[in-house]
């Protein structure tokens, strides 16, 4: 089958043989040749079809078939503006939200990647950690596997465990962290205060909570 067997002066026509096995297809329109205009690409035609001015209309066959689409916004076309980008449409589509105050301790570009991932499930406790799994069901046995005498958790890891601790301890010694902060929120809340510039001495004690973070995760799990 060729072109010419489906435009007839201009307009295209369903191929019989197409009729006989889907009836249906009667219903359905198809598109008129205007050989005065250039051809347009799949999106340019349907912008033709059901945009408005500058109103983007839902069309009339959608709206017979889902009439909740009439509740549905539709875009507003801005021809003074350039073209769209794709993170300018993510940006309109999602609301925005304002940086965390801990957010330059886990992403800055000398953090090492699966460093920085553990870094920010801990600072947002959302690694799975056994008062966590407690939640899902009943579970005996629960307790720490670096330090037995405790259950594990964000706070306990991070650094309470008596292990953690230790090692934690002998990492600032190393990078000439003097904090006596204890609390996992306040350990987070000071190094965001004190240490989010790109000075050498900021970036390697980021590097030293990232590093020790993600160290102490990996050695509870193995």
């Amino acid at each position: 089958m060729v072109v010419n067997d489906i435009v007839i002066n201009n307009e295209c026509k369903w191929p019989n043989e197409w009729l006989s096995k889907h009836p249906s297809l009667a219903t359905v329109a198809t598109c008129i040749i205007d050989e005065s205009k250039e051809d347009l690409t799949v999106w340019e035609a349907y912008a033709d079809m059901h945009c408005e001015k500058e109103d983007v209309t839902w069309p009339d066959e959608w709206l017979s078939k889902h009439p909740s689409l009439a509740t549905v916004a539709t875009c507003i076309i801005d021809e003074s503006k350039e073209e769209l980008t794709v993170w300018e449409a993510y940006a309109d589509m999602h609301c925005e939200k304002e940086d965390v105050t801990w957010s330059k301790i886990v992403w800055f570009s000398q953090n090492i990647p699966k460093h920085a991932f553990i870094l920010w499930l801990a600072a947002q406790k959302r690694l799975t950690t056994q008062d966590r799994m407690k939640k899902w069901g009943s579970y005996d046995m629960m307790v720490c596997f670096l330090c037995t005498s405790d259950c594990d958790s964000n706070n306990h890891l991070f650094f309470q465990c008596s292990f953690a601790s230790q090692f934690w301890n002998k990492v600032k010694q190393k990078i000439g962290l003097s904090s006596n902060a204890i609390e996992w929120k306040d350990i987070v809340r000071n190094m965001a205060l004190k240490y989010n510039g790109s000075s050498i001495d900021s970036i390697v004690r980021r590097l030293g909570l990232a590093a020790s973070v993600y160290l102490i995760w990996q050695k509870r799990n193995f």
